[in-house]
């Protein structure tokens, strides 16, 4: 009987693997769909980037009159103390005395003098060594510390004190002259209507105070071509420029005590 011979077949090494059909397989991004693609993420973001910043303007816009609110709590309580006469704007020696007459009632909070959406450079640069009362008695009365440089018109800053109105109607110009002297709080007409302290220009000249007239001391439209004032009774609006500067009756008149144009 003969022997019966079994061949052994040896399997490939890639026998079991599946080898892949190059006609089939996937293809990558043309030049023209990466492009394509590249542009609609460009749109995207440009229309993203108004919103954004709308977004960051609203924010600054309700910072600020955060800040008026603060502002408008401490000259209320400046008057309670002070037998509701006004703090005033400077003295005719051109010492600024409004705002420091202020930040006691504030906690000494610097930031709520300067309007978030302007320049740092209009901060109000602080300088004294101790919060104690100035060595000189005058300065004392105003509320300068210790050590403190008299702050003065050319000081740049962001928010500016209604002093005249539209005539010798604001809260008071100078603080010693007895021609023009400070009004109380029971002078003005229409304390919900009159505007107290708002975001004016800053250009370094007489910029603590806000004149509707004067471009130098001029409301500010920061917030979306508007300036935030705040009332004397406390409430903060955003209101156009070209309504601040108008000499229509209706909006010269809330520059006044009287409540007149």
């Amino acid at each position: 009987m003969g022997r019966r011979v079994v061949r052994h077949l040896h399997r490939p090494a890639f026998a079991g693997v599946r080898v892949l059909d190059m006609g089939n397989r996937p293809k990558g991004f043309t030049l023209v769909e990466l492009l394509v693609v590249i542009s609609i993420i460009g749109l995207l973001a440009a229309l993203g980037i108004p919103a954004i910043k709308a977004g960051q303007d609203k924010a600054k816009q309700a910072a600020c009159s955060s800040n008026l609110k603060q502002l408008g709590v401490a000259l209320s309580s400046y008057l309670a103390e002070n037998n509701g006469v006004f703090p005033g704007h400077h003295t005719m020696s051109g010492i600024i005395v409004w705002p420091h007459r202020l930040r006691p009632y504030l906690g000494n909070n610097h930031d709520l003098f300067w309007c978030p959406a302007e320049d740092r450079n209009t901060k109000w640069p602080v300088t004294y060594t101790s919060p104690t009362p100035h060595s000189n008695p005058q300065l004392a009365s105003y509320g300068y510390y210790q050590g403190e440089t008299p702050f003065r018109p050319t000081t740049r800053f962001s928010y500016g004190y209604n002093d005249w109105g539209t005539g010798p109607g604001g809260l008071g110009a100078s603080v010693d002259d007895p021609n023009n002297p400070l009004p109380r709080i029971a002078n003005i007409v229409k304390p919900s209507q009159m505007y107290a302290i708002g975001d004016t220009t800053s250009d370094g000249r007489w910029d603590t105070a806000i004149d509707p007239y004067n471009d130098t001391e001029a409301p500010r439209g920061r917030h979306g071509g508007g300036a935030n004032m705040l009332c004397v009774d406390g409430h903060v609006e955003n209101i156009k420029v070209e309504n601040l500067r108008s000499r229509e009756s209706q909006w010269a008149s809330r520059w006044n005590r009287t409540g007149e144009p």
